[in-house]
This record gives C-alpha cells, sequence and structure tokens, in this order.
C-alpha cells in the first residue's frame, strides 16, 4: 500500500510520466527504471529508494510505503535525495529527514 506525499519530490525525467508511474504504482503494473524514494523501512534510516519493480517482492508486500518521491533512474533519484536533504536542511538547520517528512505527513492527515 502506498501513501503519497502530497509535496511530492518529483525527477525532471519522471515529470514527463508522472501519470503513467502514478497509475502504474497504484496498479500494481510496475515499470523497471522508476525509483521511488520512501521513509526508510529501518527506524535508523532516513530513506529508501528503489525501483519500483520490486514492489512486487514478497518482503514489500502489503507493506505501508510513505513515497516522498519518485524518479527516472538510479542517477535522478540520489540528484532527488540530495534536493531533499539541501530542502530540509534549510527548513530546520539539520538532516533529520525522515523526521521532517514523518511530520509533515502527520500534519496533513490531521487536516
Amino acid at each position: 500500500m502506498a501513501v503519497w506525499y502530497e509535496e511530492l519530490y518529483v525527477g525532471q525525467g519522471a515529470a514527463f510520466l508522472y501519470q503513467d508511474i502514478y497509475k502504474s504504482i497504484e496498479t500494481k503494473t510496475y515499470i523497471k527504471g522508476v525509483y521511488l524514494i520512501t521513509l526508510a523501512s529501518g527506524q535508523n534510516d532516513q530513506l529508501d529508494v528503489f525501483d519500483s519493480i520490486q514492489l512486487a517482492s514478497p518482503h514489500l508486500a502489503g507493506k505501508m510505503m510513505p513515497i516522498v518521491g519518485i524518479a527516472l533512474g538510479k542517477t535522478e533519484a540520489y540528484t532527488l535525495v540530495r534536493d531533499m536533504a539541501a530542502d530540509v536542511y534549510k527548513y530546520t538547520g539539520g538532516l533529520e529527514i525522515r523526521k521532517y517528512f514523518e511530520k509533515k505527513l502527520r500534519l496533513r492527515d490531521v487536516e
């Protein structure tokens, strides 16, 4: 199950395919080469970056995945992670990326 961050980070390449990417994730017909940036599955980590095709694997089936970014290719995904870190630092003065997004996600759920 995917939870989409309201202010989703979208790479330049992924922007051209945004509707197709969104639909593929929601319908579980994943597109190889589309990378997702999610809040990390491990509590000690910040973010996970992986090819969306991995969502078909049994270890991810049924997990709630807060998606905060989508990219076309690994390089674009890591560029987005850099942009996220820069934005979080700009707004908070720190690099607690996960906490920043968790707080924003909770606020959105309340509104």
